[in-house]
């Protein structure tokens, strides 16, 4: 069967479309429409996917802002189309709901199947973005989408289109239960998580304390509004040194204006001894930090969306027998809770998030408990191959309809 997976973001990266292809490509044709940026070709074989690249840099920008001011766009109607038919596609596997509409359109007229594969609660997502609070720190994308992006559009072009695909993926239980309200019919709703591999267990995990004196917290990430990052670093200025003596937080992920005003509240708050902010870096170096690190954080803002969203990088963290601390995020709290790996705090609480670093720091047993704890859950359920059967059962069923 040919699969035409359609991203309106460039590729590679993107770990969990990598993951996805991974468990298709030896069983199905695989194709992939996206926009190039930069020196990409438009044209590859990419881990046995057939790439195609499209949109000059001022098409890229007039379709994708027409894209988010209409929730709809021509230009790219029209590649999906002819690159559909070019290639005798059989399923439209279309990521994330912006390009859903157009490719529903595209289904129709080719009398061809479309699968969503939903990975966020967009619409509140892009609620939290404009609702951005960093001061000084807001780009030009996100002024001109503040003045011409309408929240509730997006919210009736969700209810209007997730309903008509054929199938609906999402990244875990909770998304699930939301689109069920919304009026999915429950058959045609798949959970395929946004777990990691079991690769990740065999990686060399290293012992934090052979590598430093220092208690390293590893944050690794964003640094948008929907990371609840004031909190961590409010929560670092309450312990004081004689406390946790040689506390370090590591940042990981910042970039421009963001990293720059973080930088700038770091010194206010008189932290910046103790927190290290830093821009992204390569996966290699991103799991170096890991295994130097004594616990990790998955600091997300608690709302409709991170409600219904789950990050890869818990289970990484996981899988390398790292605690965790979490905010009380619905999915988070639920796994953190349910295995044992971590605690969890209260989002935009710096003070139960201190006692928890606290805790930690003071109980290395804890820490080593709770480490294993979350390896053992990776092990047992929370790993790719588990649920990326999902995608291929999916698939499988498809073929024969």
């Amino acid at each position: 069967m040919k699969i035409g997976m359609v991203l309106s973001t460039q590729f590679p990266p993107d770990i969990r479309v990598e993951k996805e292809i991974s468990m298709l490509w030896e069983e199905h044709e695989l194709f992939m429409l996206c926009p190039r940026r930069g020196k990409q070709v438009e044209e590859e074989v990419w881990n046995g996917v057939r790439i195609r690249r499209i949109f000059s840099t001022p098409v890229r920008w007039w379709a994708r802002w027409r894209l988010m001011a209409t929730c709809s766009s021509l230009d790219w109607k029209r590649a999906i189309y002819s690159y559909a038919a070019e290639n005798s596609i059989d399923v439209l596997h279309i990521h994330d709901l912006p390009l859903l509409g157009v490719a529903l359109e595209v289904g129709r007229q080719l009398g061809i199947r479309v699968v969503a594969d939903l990975h966020e609660n967009y619409p509140e997502m892009l609620a939290e973005l404009l609702r951005s609070t960093w001061s000084g720190a807001i780009t030009p994308s996100q002024v001109i989408q503040h003045f011409t992006v309408s929240l509730d559009r997006w919210k009736r072009y969700e209810e209007r289109v997730v309903p008509q695909a054929d199938e609906v993926i999402v990244v875990i239980e909770e998304a699930r239960d939301r689109l069920v309200q919304m009026g999915v019919p429950p058959e045609r709703l798949h959970v395929v998580a946004n777990y990691t591999p079991l690769s990740d267990l065999s990686a060399p995990q290293g012992s934090p304390q052979a590598v430093n004196d220092h208690f390293n917290v590893l944050y690794a990430g964003g640094f948008a509004a929907t990371r609840d990052l004031y909190a961590v670093m409010d929560a670092v200025a309450l312990l004081s040194p004689e406390e946790v003596p040689n506390l370090r937080v590591v940042m990981l992920g910042g970039k421009g204006a963001e990293l720059e005003f973080m930088l700038r509240y770091a010194r206010d708050k008189g932290v910046q001894d103790r927190v290290v902010l830093t821009d992204w870096r390569p996966m290699e170096e991103v799991m170096k930090q890991i295994r130097r690190s004594r616990v990790c954080l998955v600091p997300h803002v608690k709302s409709p969306h991170t409600d219904a969203t789950i990050p890869h990088k818990l289970f990484q963290y996981m899988a390398y027998k790292r605690p965790v601390i979490v905010s009380n995020c619905a999915p988070l709290e639920r796994i953190v809770t349910e295995t044992g790996c971590g605690l969890v705090y209260r989002s935009g609480d710096a003070t139960t998030l201190a006692d928890c670093l606290r805790r930690l720091y003071h109980d290395p047993q804890a820490c080593s408990y709770m480490g294993e704890a979350g390896f053992r859950a990776v092990r047992d359920k929370y790993n790719w191959e588990q649920t990326g059967g999902e995608l291929q059962r999916l698939y499988r069923q498809i073929a024969v309809k």
